[in-house]
């Protein structure tokens, strides 16, 4: 394995009050950061997930902004779903699993989901969000995030072996099987 000085930097998850130490690397010092890209999605020494919500936000205004208001309007509603599930809904199903155990990224989460419905639909952003995605039979971001959890947590028991997961996995999993009265 080949280690890339120009690309490698210190990531530690640290108390606010905890010196920074430096790390030596091939006798170069490899700067710290406060934030790290790790398989697309951007966390910080605190995992407050901000900086994911902050670049997943980015992501959909990008989308947002591609489909300007007037050809909007040109299209059904059937379409404008469509167009939401294909670019949209892919980055909001990206990290459901996390969200699923961090309610305060959850709770950002859930804004940007029902705005970029609305927004697609051409919909007012005071509009009621069960309504909205009742109406559009889209998954709420609640059921969204426990789907996706779920289907992930069977994947990682078929591959590792119940043992081997971290208890908070399987509390929570433990607690949405029984919120949705599934058994095993």
């Amino acid at each position: 394995m080949e280690v890339k000085e120009n690309k490698t930097k210190c990531f530690t998850f640290i108390a606010r009050t905890a010196p920074k130490t430096k790390e030596n690397l091939n006798s170069e010092i490899a700067p710290f950061t406060n934030t790290q890209k790790y398989l697309g999605m951007m966390i910080d020494s605190r995992l407050t997930l901000q900086e994911f919500i902050k670049q997943f936000g980015g992501k959909l205004h990008k989308y947002l902004i591609g489909v300007p208001k007037i050809q909007l309007k040109l299209l059904s509603i059937h379409s404008r779903i469509l167009l939401w599930k294909t670019y949209a809904f892919t980055h909001l199903n990206y990290a459901c699993c996390v969200l699923a155990l961090h309610n305060p990224a959850f709770n950002k989460f859930q804004k940007i989901y029902y705005n970029s419905i609305k927004l697609a639909l051409g919909l007012d952003f005071n509009s009621f969000n069960k309504k909205v995605v009742l109406a559009t039979c889209i998954l709420t971001p609640t059921l969204n995030v426990h789907y996706h959890f779920l289907k992930t947590v069977l994947k990682l028991k078929k591959i590792y072996k119940e043992e081997f997961l971290p208890p908070n996995i399987l509390s929570t999993q433990a607690q949405l099987l029984k919120k949705y009265q599934i058994s095993q």
